[in-house]
């Protein structure tokens, strides 16, 4: 009986060893994502979880004038097999941060609108979204608590690692890369 319980003790242990090994994989995977300056980056922090919302452009009357064009062909998002979609270039930061490449402005309001909802209504030389459509979803005219930008238009390419964001964040040092736009 005691064997038994031993072995059961062992292979348990193991078992939660292994979970843990593979937790710290992905988390070593995800740290190592490289993201280049060109054409830019985007760091911020929302008043709200906003991640898989749509971001919008909009105008002083807090209209819609510029969108994403995402359809399930784009090469800017994942396909999940649960059928949703999450974008290829935006990753949250563990500090609460979040890093796009080039879609997100700070002039950028957020809609209800998930990206999913907006994949699966667009169909490519069919219906697609309007500005009138998105401008009744917005739900937050000035998400940005933080919003810093590199841009990288015209300079050299400069690359970091997500684990580097979260690092110059949390040290302080995301200035000494990054202009402060908010």
């Amino acid at each position: 009986m005691k064997t038994q319980f031993k072995k059961l003790i062992t292979l348990t242990t193991l078992l939660f060893l292994i979970i843990g090994f593979g937790c710290q994989k992905e988390e070593i995977a995800y740290e190592s994502i490289v993201v280049s300056s060109y054409p830019s980056i985007s760091i911020y922090k929302t008043k709200g979880n906003y991640l898989d919302n749509i971001m919008v452009g909009i105008n002083a009357k807090n209209e819609v004038i510029s969108y994403p064009d995402f359809d399930e062909k784009s090469s800017a998002v994942i396909a999940g097999r649960n059928g949703e979609y999450k974008s290829k270039y935006k990753w949250l930061l563990s500090s609460g941060y979040v890093v796009v490449k080039n879609n997100d402005y700070i002039d950028s309001a957020v809609t209800d609108v998930s990206l999913t909802e907006f994949i699966n209504f667009n169909e490519p030389n069919k219906t697609n979204w309007t500005c009138e459509m998105l401008t009744k979803r917005i739900i937050d005219t000035d998400p940005f608590i933080s919003f810093y930008n590199l841009n990288g238009i015209n300079k050299a390419e400069k690359t970091f690692t997500l684990g580097e964001l979260n690092d110059m964040i949390e040290n302080g040092t995301i200035e000494d890369y990054f202009e402060k736009l908010k």
